[in-house]
């Protein structure tokens, strides 16, 4: 028979986790109950955590902090979020039903380590931190150090994300989301998409991409970010980055799409993205 308690606070939530490591969180809970209910979890039982972990989203200083425990929905109807981090925004906006972005939050989203989830992909563009905490006190990791592949992160037993910090962006930047689904609603993505460009006169200045569900996790396109910072966007330069996507992902076939379907997908993305940003430079 599977476990379950309730979690009094958060000290608890860890102390329980610490004491049972074969047990996991449950916060939502939107995707593990699928898992559930599917034989795909071998979890011995549950620890319930929603409610404990923090719930907020503030700006401090040159930094927005986010509760782990804050919902899709809290994203999605935060006017901060919608001003400063309109792709993490947009993510929220679109996933899953309303339902679903009542219940799912973010700190769910990173301990479920899904490769196609579109808050991770949203947030891993941003530079997001997350902060763990543990029986032996917290720690900062960069996002992208966190999750190791599908359902994998690098938390121990015991630890739980309490608190995401993304770093202010600049005022004047050109930003999008963007995902590809088969569904008009509750879609799961076959290839999502975020991209994040300071610049002026025509030139880009940073720049910074990320993907999801191409790879076993969310990435940075690192290799179209290193060929275009400091360069001016042009055909040319924009042909040479979305020819240069593939050195970048790593998309595989399955029951959403092809890999060679997805890669099409991804470089649809960027060209659109980066057609639509050499406009804005231009401005």
């Amino acid at each position: 028979m599977i476990g379950f308690r309730n979690a009094k606070n958060l000290a608890d939530a860890i102390a329980a986790l610490t004491d049972l490591p074969h047990w996991r969180p449950v916060c939502g809970g939107t995707d593990l109950l699928v898992q559930v209910s599917m034989g795909r979890s071998h979890a011995a039982g549950f620890v319930d955590i929603w409610g404990s972990l923090p719930r907020h989203i503030e700006a401090r200083g040159k930094v927005i902090h986010i509760g782990a425990g804050t919902t899709c929905s809290d994203v999605a109807h935060s006017p901060l979020i919608r001003e400063l981090l309109p792709p993490l925004w947009e993510a929220a906006r679109t996933m899953g039903s309303p339902l679903i972005r009542n219940r799912a939050t973010l700190g769910g989203n990173i301990g479920n380590a899904s490769p196609a989830a579109d808050m991770v992909a949203a947030m891993v563009v941003e530079e997001t931190r997350a902060i763990v905490r543990g029986a032996s006190g917290d720690r900062t990791v960069p996002l992208t150090k966190l999750m190791l592949g599908p359902g994998k992160t690098k938390l121990a037993p015991g630890e739980l994300v309490v608190e995401l910090m993304v770093p202010k962006p600049s005022s004047s930047t050109y930003c999008r989301f963007d995902k590809l689904g088969f569904r008009k609603a509750q879609v799961i993505a076959a290839v999502n998409f975020a991209i994040r460009v300071t610049g002026k006169n025509g030139g880009i200045d940073d720049i910074r991409i990320s993907w999801g569900s191409v790879a076993p996790t969310a990435v940075r396109s690192h290799t179209i970010e290193d060929m275009l910072r400091g360069v001016a966007l042009t055909e040319h330069s924009i042909d040479e980055a979305v020819a240069a996507v593939s050195n970048d992902i790593s998309p595989i076939d399955d029951h959403r799409g092809s890999a060679a379907y997805r890669l099409a997908v991804a470089r649809s993305f960027l060209r659109r993205a980066l057609e639509e940003c050499a406009t804005w430079l231009s401005s």
